[in-house]
């Protein structure tokens, strides 16, 4: 977006250019324009800044209260105080609270899934451990600390009964 605005004024400077016998009016034009992106990209990094510092609280109180409606609403709070984006979450509290429990919600999916996989991987490896024979159940759950020996035996069940 910043990016289209920098072509758009270098474009209408070119245009200026053939359009202008004077060149300190142009000059001044360029300088005018410049000093505009200049307190653009100034007032970019000062909102840029703003986030860090509530990505640090949001942190902070993550920390305290887990991953919780609770750490949500004790960030926003705590930034307002420290007028730390303190307008935007004014008048977008109830749409940020609902972002950020959304992507606490995604981010346990995801962690659930990954676990979930890992399991059947496991399952899978044991399985294929068990078919070959060379191991007993006591071995193989040595290699798998997320399984017990009782894990493996109940596995091994399922194979006999499959057979």
């Amino acid at each position: 977006m910043f990016t289209t605005f920098l072509r758009h004024f270098a474009i209408k400077i070119y245009q200026s250019m053939r359009q202008f016998d004077n060149m300190h009016l142009l000059k001044t034009l360029y300088l005018c324009v410049f000093e505009t992106v200049c307190k653009s990209l100034k007032n970019c990094c000062h909102i840029l800044s703003q986030y860090v510092a509530f990505t640090k609280v949001y942190n902070e109180q993550v920390k305290r209260y887990g991953r919780s409606r609770e750490a949500v609403t004790e960030t926003i709070r705590i930034c307002k105080d420290r007028n730390l984006l303190r307008e935007f979450l004014e008048s977008r509290e109830k749409e940020v609270v609902s972002i950020m429990m959304t992507l606490f919600d995604e981010e346990r999916i995801m962690r659930n899934y990954v676990a979930s996989e890992r399991r059947e991987a496991v399952r899978d490896a044991v399985e294929n451990m068990l078919k070959t024979g060379k191991m007993s159940a006591e071995e193989i759950a040595g290699y798998f600390t997320e399984l017990s020996v009782e894990d493996v035996r109940e596995i091994e069940k399922g194979l006999l009964q499959t057979i």
